[in-house]
C-alpha cells in the first residue's frame, strides 16, 4: 500500500484540536453519530481532533451505518480520504465547512456498522502460551496452533459500542461435585483488535491471501468480555458459548488501513523449527509487511481511584497470524464474508512483564491478585470496575495516530445507588407536601421536611450534573445496589460508593432548553426547596400573628 500526501507529517488542519490528538488529519477514521438531545437520524462522520466532521457536508448520505461505504472498495475509500483531507487542510474551505463540525462531547457515538457475523481468532501467541501454560505446563501450545489460524464463530447480536454497561453474566459453574447457577465470579476482559470487513465474497468462492487486504475496511479496538468460571465448565468439547456471548465491546471509530499504512511491519518472525505456512496462507509481501505495529493498553479504575491504573501494554506486531491470513483462512472453505462483518484478533499479549492482555494472565488465574492504588486487590473484575482500552501508532518520520480511549465497565445486576437515592428524595418531598396539604396545619414542620428532602435531592442532582460535565475517561462508575453494600461493606465504604455515583448518571440522553434531565431535576429540587422555605416562613408569621391577636 503506497503512501500519498494524506500521510504527510507536515500536513496541517484548520481544526485546532487535531494536532497532537489521536485524530490528526493523517488519521481520518469513520464512525456513526447523532447529536445528543436532537431528533435526527444517525449518519456518518470523520473524527478530527475533538470534533466530528459531518460527511453530509460533502453530499454523502451513509445512512445509519457504514456498510455501504465499507462495501465500496479500496478505490472509493482512497478517493474519499483524499477529498476529506483536502477540505480539512485548506483554510479557504473553513468558512463554509466549520458549521458542519460537531463537538464529540455533544454527540452520541453509535455502532459504526451493522455487524452480520463475528468470528474471533486466537492469533496472540504469547496469550496462547500463557493460557496453555496454566493447564499444560509442559506443552502449552497445542499441535495445530502454528499451522492453523484458530478461531470460532461468535455472537454478533451482543456486540455493543464503547460505554455500554456490561452486566455481570449468570451461568453454570462447577466449584464442587455439583454444578450451580448464578453470577460469574471471574469476569475478565481481553485486549483485542477488530477487523471490519469491506467488500464480501460469493458463497463458495475463497479470497486469496494476495487479495485479502482489499476486503478489510479498517480496524477498531475490541474487548471480548469473558466469564472464566463459566467458560471452564462449558467449553469442552465445542468451545466457548455463554462465557463469551454476553457482550463484546468495540470502539466507535474505524481506523482505515490507509491511515495505518505508515505503521506496517513484517509478519511475526517464526522460530527456526516452526512450520512454513501452507500455500494458501503464504505470500512474500505478507511476510515482509503484513503486520501492523499498533500499541494496545488496558487501564483499570476502581472506586476510590482518581486516575486509572495501567495494567498492560503490548503490540499487535506480536500476533502470530496477520489480518490477511485471517481473511484467507476464514474464506478458504468458501465461507462468504459480507460488508460490516467483524473478525476479532484474539487477545494480544507480549513477552515482557506487564504486557499480558487479560486478568487471567496477570493474576495467574487468581493465584496472584493485583494490588490497586486504593488498597484493594483484583484477580478478576468487580462490579463497577472501569476498564479503559487505548490504541496508538507511532513511528519516526510520521504523525502518530490513535484509536481514542474507550470506556467499558462491568456492572452489577442492580441499579445505581446514586439514582435510587435521588429518586427517594423526590418521592419523600412529594409525600411531605401531600401530607402537609392534607393535614392543613404544621406548615413550619412540613415545610422543613420538604426543604430537607429537596436539599438532599439537590445535592444528588448536583452531583449528577457535575458528572455530566466531566470528560468521559474521568467519570467514576458505580457498583452494586445499596442493600448489598450495606450488607458487605463498612458504612464508610458504602457512603464513598454513593458519593462517586455512576457512569450511567453521566450519560445525557435528553436535553430541553440546554438542560439535561439531571439539570431540570436540580432546578426542580431548588425550586421546591425555596417554596418550602417560603411556606414555612409564611406559616410561622401566621402563627405569630395569631398568637399576638387579642
Amino acid at each position: 500500500m503506497k503512501l500519498d500526501r494524506t500521510h504527510d507529517p507536515e500536513l496541517k488542519c484548520w481544526v485546532e484540536s487535531a494536532a497532537g490528538s489521536d485524530f490528526p488529519i493523517q488519521n481520518l477514521p469513520y464512525g456513526i453519530f447523532k447529536r445528543r438531545g436532537k431528533k435526527e437520524k444517525p449518519r456518518g462522520g470523520v473524527a478530527i481532533g475533538d470534533q466530528i466532521f459531518d460527511l453530509a457536508a460533502l453530499g454523502i448520505d451513509t445512512g445509519p451505518n457504514l456498510n455501504k461505504l465499507a462495501g465500496a472498495g479500496r478505490p472509493a475509500w482512497k478517493a474519499l480520504r483524499k477529498r476529506v483531507s483536502k477540505f480539512l487542510s485548506l483554510k479557504n474551505y473553513k468558512k463554509n465547512l466549520v458549521k458542519h463540525l460537531v463537538p464529540m462531547k455533544k454527540a452520541e457515538l453509535l455502532l459504526p456498522v451493522a455487524i452480520g457475523d463475528y468470528s474471533d481468532f486466537f492469533t496472540g501467541i504469547h496469550h496462547a502460551t500463557n493460557m496453555g501454560r496454566m493447564f499444560r505446563p509442559d506443552n502449552p501450545l497445542l499441535p495445530n496452533y502454528k499451522w492453523v489460524p484458530i478461531g470460532y464463530h461468535g455472537r454478533a447480536s451482543s456486540i455493543v459500542i464503547s460505554g455500554t454497561p456490561v452486566r455481570r453474566p449468570q451461568g453454570q459453574t462447577k466449584l464442587s461435585e455439583q454444578p450451580s447457577f448464578g453470577p460469574s465470579r471471574r469476569v475478565d476482559y481481553e485486549v483485542e483488535l477488530g477487523f471490519v470487513i469491506g467488500p464480501g465474497n460469493p458463497l463458495g468462492k475463497s479470497i486469496s491471501i494476495e487479495d485479502a487486504e482489499k476486503h478489510i475496511f479498517g480496524v477498531v479496538l475490541l474487548n471480548d468480555w469473558s466469564a472464566r468460571d463459566i467458560q471452564s465448565w462449558e467449553y469442552q468439547p465445542l468451545g466457548p458459548f455463554l462465557a463469551k456471548s454476553f457482550a463484546t465491546t468495540i470502539s466507535p471509530w474505524i481506523v482505515t488501513l490507509e491511515a495505518l499504512a505508515p505503521f506496517r511491519c513484517p509478519a511475526f518472525p517464526r522460530e527456526p523449527g516452526d512450520p512454513r505456512p501452507l500455500p494458501y496462507l503464504f505470500d512474500e509481501m505478507n511476510e515482509k509487511a503484513g503486520g501492523y505495529d499498533i500499541t494496545l493498553e488496558m487501564h483499570l479504575r476502581a472506586h476510590g481511584m482518581r486516575e486509572p491504573m495501567r495494567l498492560s501494554r503490548a503490540s499487535f506486531r506480536d500476533s502470530y497470524w496477520t489480518p490477511a491470513q485471517m481473511v484467507a483462512h476464514q474464506t478458504s472453505n468458501g465461507c462468504n464474508l459480507q460488508p460490516g462483518d467483524l473478525l476479532g484478533s484474539g487477545t494480544i499479549s507480549g513477552a515482557e512483564p506487564g504486557s499480558a492482555g487479560s486478568l487471567m494472565e496477570l493474576s495467574q488465574a487468581g493465584k496472584t491478585p493485583l494490588e490497586l492504588p486504593n488498597g484493594e486487590k483484583r484477580s478478576f473484575l468487580g462490579d463497577g470496575d472501569e476498564v479503559i482500552e487505548r490504541g496508538r501508532c507511532s513511528r519516526e518520520g510520521y504523525a502518530p495516530i490513535g484509536f481514542g480511549y474507550y470506556l467499558q465497565y462491568a456492572q452489577g445486576l442492580q441499579p445505581c445507588p446514586l439514582c435510587m437515592v435521588q429518586r427517594g428524595f423526590f418521592f419523600l418531598m412529594l409525600f411531605f407536601f401531600a401530607a402537609g396539604a392534607l393535614h392543613g396545619r404544621g406548615a413550619l414542620f412540613y415545610g422543613g421536611l420538604v426543604f430537607l428532602s429537596a436539599a438532599g435531592g439537590a445535592a444528588t442532582a448536583s452531583r449528577q450534573v457535575w458528572l455530566q460535565s466531566l470528560p468521559p475517561d474521568k467519570v467514576p462508575q458505580c457498583g452494586p445496589d445499596l442493600s448489598f453494600m450495606l450488607d458487605n461493606f463498612p458504612l464508610s465504604r458504602t457512603l464513598e460508593k454513593l458519593f462517586y455515583g455512576s457512569g450511567e448518571c453521566a450519560v445525557v440522553d435528553w436535553t430541553f432548553l440546554g438542560l439535561s434531565i439531571a439539570g431540570w431535576s436540580l432546578v426542580c429540587f431548588v425550586g421546591f426547596g425555596l417554596y418550602a422555605l417560603w411556606l414555612a416562613w409564611s406559616g410561622r408569621r401566621r402563627s405569630a400573628s395569631a398568637a399576638a391577636s387579642p
